[in-house]
């Protein structure tokens, strides 16, 4: 997904820099913003499957959702997705543990 992200933001760079000349420098910092949005929502998607793995549990569709780059500010979503009811049992039992919080009738 991360490749995927890079070269949709690459493509949104090349259409916004050259939309309106008059409006370049602004949409160079639009650019350039969106860019950073982007690379640091990546490092944050890596580091949420990392730490979602290692509680061991895996979201299949976690990654950047591209709609939300659509928006003129850098304003980058990370998309959880949907998963199956073993998966979403796994994530609820995850953060119970890091909670400390725990339900006498949750499945471990």
């Amino acid at each position: 997904m991360e490749t995927a992200g890079r070269q949709q933001m690459a493509d949104a760079t090349d259409t916004a820099g050259t939309a309106d000349t008059a409006g370049t420098a602004d949409a160079a910092d639009t650019a350039a913003g969106m860019a950073d949005a982007v690379e640091e929502a990546e490092k944050v998607s890596a580091d949420l499957r990392d730490a979602l793995s290692a509680a061991g549990v895996k979201l299949p569709s976690l990654g950047l959702d591209a709609v939300s780059w659509a928006g003129t500010a850098p304003f980058v979503l990370v998309e959880l997705g949907r998963c199956n009811v073993d998966t979403a049992r796994k994530l609820a039992a995850a953060l119970r543990l890091g909670t400390g919080v725990h339900r006498p009738d949750a499945e471990a």
